[in-house]
């Protein structure tokens, strides 16, 4: 998994969470880790990453959804 590779790089031991919720009009899918975070200049409908441009172009075109980024403390 692309997660494993880059939030705990040198086989480091984390956790990672994925949750579903079906709200009303919508389903929310929330993915959680407690790695060594994300880049603070980074920019989702632009990415030089193959990875992260597949997935904002699934989740944005194809799915018609948003992708929100909450950077928060490490449990």
């Amino acid at each position: 998994m692309l997660t494993l590779k880059h939030a705990f790089p040198d086989k480091q031991r984390g956790k990672i969470t994925i949750s579903l919720s079906n709200c009303t009009n919508y389903i929310q899918m929330i993915v959680k880790d407690n790695g060594v975070g994300l880049p603070n200049d980074l920019d989702w409908s632009n990415s030089p990453s193959l990875g992260l441009s597949l997935v904002y172009d699934l989740v944005t075109e194809q799915l018609d959804g948003k992708i929100t980024l909450d950077i928060s403390e490490k449990e």
